[in-house]
């Protein structure tokens, strides 16, 4: 099974309603697992799963001028970690960078409806958590791997 665990922000109570929308947002998703749908080179769930977040972290790389840094890749396992212009404390404010917020933002927002969508089609092969994180710009720490999507990559 395909494991896609997407990491929010915690929402905090309070604030400017321009803080508010900031808060709460996705920090980083993470796909992990095989999905079993079908053998290798035809299963049309890994190829949803994998194309849904090669795609979402090429528009992060190429849209919002993010460090192919903020993606980790290796067999079976994909992660994306939103940059750190994300973060809402003030050093990263500035009209460029919430720019680079708001379509970061739809960007991963979109990635998370792609797996919800998958999921509600293939429950048996797919499956999306979301949680909170207390880090404001990573999941976790990860091991040294390829960090930038391959043409034709798989997870």
């Amino acid at each position: 099974m395909v494991r896609v665990t997407i990491f929010r922000a915690p929402r905090e109570r309070g604030g400017s309603v321009g803080d508010g929308e900031l808060r709460g947002r996705i920090r980083g998703i993470r796909v992990e697992g095989h999905a079993l749908f079908s053998t290798d080179g035809d299963d049309i769930v890994c190829a949803a799963a994998s194309a849904t977040i090669y795609t979402a972290a090429g528009a992060l790389i190429e849209l919002c001028n993010a460090p192919e840094s903020c993606a980790t890749e290796r067999e079976g396992f994909f992660e994306l970690t939103a940059p750190e212009f994300l973060d809402t404390s003030p050093e990263f404010s500035g009209s460029s960078n919430e720019s680079a917020r708001r379509t970061a933002a739809v960007i991963l927002e979109t990635a998370r409806i792609g797996y919800r969508q998958i999921a509600d089609s293939y429950p048996k092969h797919l499956r999306v958590v979301e949680t909170e994180t207390e880090s404001e710009t990573k999941t976790r720490p990860m091991a040294k791997s390829s960090a930038v999507p391959k043409k034709g990559g798989k997870l």
